[in-house]
């Protein structure tokens, strides 16, 4: 498939799309100021946020064997919707959209009434142990445009999946692609703020997430929690080697140490850090080796493909974007501003 070719059944229905996208009042879709930034971002580049869309069940179609119209597809960890929304505009037999956030979710399901498509199921949650499966369906296809990246147990989140069906398909999207030096850069930069400094309300960035202390502060207080008397140095040392925890793995490591002495040992990436009460990693670099390690892991045969830049532009920018892309298939991942993700049952 070359680069920004779609078939017409996926391209025919991306100008009614946009129009229809165009008449969204933002805040009339959520009061929650987050959401209507994340919204506003995604209608001022609309054009491009849908040819990935597309691109991504175009993929998905090719990956399932089967037509759109006998296809029933999960948008995990959707946002607002938009990915899902269009797959049943364009339609898909069966859409479920799923978020953790109340916020989002909310907001997809008003962008759903907006297109009058009353047949899309709204499932909050993860995929973790303990899930309920009933309440999923069983999805040919699971999509999910910059999710992959915030995971916390990517391992745990392919086992459920594997689970719950088999032959499932996936095609995902990254914008922490391991290959870009310039993109690893910009985000070891974000993973720094988060870690050092936290998200204060007034950011400047309209895409950095919901307020939130240093990650370091936070893991902090979490062990001094379950070890009150812990020296200083100690507490240095526990803060830093459990960077990428979770809370419950924290007390793990904490109580081991307080109880046999045993160090955790130091994170391998020096950059890497996620939230440590949501588990969400702050756009996760992993290199393709260690996705393809994870994948195969439960018998996943992944391929990963560069992303295009935004083309919707005007005068020289649009020439200079339209070069770009014409010299990605020459430099592939090194120059893609993000990748897409394919993955199917390695015995299909």
């Amino acid at each position: 498939m070359k680069m920004q070719h779609l078939s017409s059944s996926i391209s025919s229905h991306i100008p009614r799309f946009l129009n229809r996208l165009k008449e969204v009042e933002v805040h009339s879709v959520s009061s929650d100021t987050y959401v209507q930034q994340y919204l506003e971002h995604l209608l001022e580049h609309a054009g491009y946020y849908v040819k990935i869309y597309a691109r991504v069940l175009e993929m998905g179609i090719s990956s399932s064997g089967k037509e759109k119209e006998n296809i029933d597809l999960l948008d995990y960890g959707a946002g607002v919707g938009l990915l899902g929304i269009f797959a049943s505009f364009c339609g898909f037999k069966k859409v479920s959209i799923n978020d953790k956030e109340p916020a989002f979710l909310s907001a997809a399901l008003v962008l759903s009434k907006h297109f009058n498509i009353n047949n899309i199921e709204f499932i909050s949650g993860g995929l973790e142990s303990g899930f309920e499966y009933q309440k999923w369906g069983k999805p040919d296809l699971l999509v999910a445009t910059d999710v992959i990246e915030h995971i916390y147990d990517l391992d745990e989140f392919l086992f459920c999946c594997k689970q719950w069906n088999i032959n499932m398909s996936m095609v995902l999207t990254t914008g922490s692609n391991p290959a870009n030096r310039r993109k690893v850069l910009l985000l070891r930069k974000l993973q720094k703020r988060d870690e050092w400094e936290g998200n204060p309300i007034d950011n400047g960035n309209k895409l950095a997430g919901y307020e939130h202390e240093a990650f370091r502060s936070m893991r902090k207080k979490i062990i001094l929690e379950y070890a009150p008397s812990m020296t200083p140095e100690h507490l240095e040392m526990l803060t830093e080697r459990t960077r990428g925890l979770i809370r419950k793995d924290i007390q793990e490591k904490v109580l081991r140490f307080v109880t046999k002495g045993e160090m955790p040992e130091a994170p391998v990436d020096p950059y890497n850090t996620c939230h440590p009460e949501t588990g969400s990693w702050s756009e996760r670099i992993l290199s393709f080796e260690e996705y393809e390690s994870i994948f195969k892991k439960h018998d996943l045969l992944v391929q990963f493909m560069p992303g295009f830049y935004n083309s919707d532009k005007k005068g020289l920018k649009k020439i200079l974007v339209n070069a770009t892309n014409l010299l990605l298939p020459i430099f592939g991942m090194k120059m893609a501003p993000f990748i897409f993700i394919r993955a199917q049952n390695i015995h299909r």
